[in-house]
């Protein structure tokens, strides 16, 4: 997958880089402001990608959860959805 240096999130500009990382597919560094994405096949780091783009929204929207658990909850359910509709509606963006 061809993935952008970076991309523009809430006037925000986010480096993506691919890296291999131990203990998941994908984190978002705050002080960095950078999406670290495992290499791995297309579908599973584009899913990743769309996960942490919902982490950094809700980091700079400032959305409060009451513990990082329950963020990580809310956009584990969330993102496999979104990134159903959204690839399943072309024509939706």
């Amino acid at each position: 997958m061809r993935l952008p240096k970076t991309i523009n999130i809430l006037g925000h500009k986010i480096k993506i880089v691919r890296k291999q990382l131990r203990s998941c597919m994908g984190k978002f560094v705050t002080r960095q402001l950078t999406i670290y994405l495992h290499p791995c096949n297309t579908s599973l780091m584009r899913e990743t990608l769309l996960h942490e783009i919902l982490h950094v929204i809700i980091w700079i929207s400032r959305v409060g959860f009451t513990t990082l658990a329950d963020e990580e909850r809310f956009i584990h359910n969330l993102s496999p959805v979104l990134y159903q509709v959204l690839k399943d509606n072309k024509g939706l963006l």
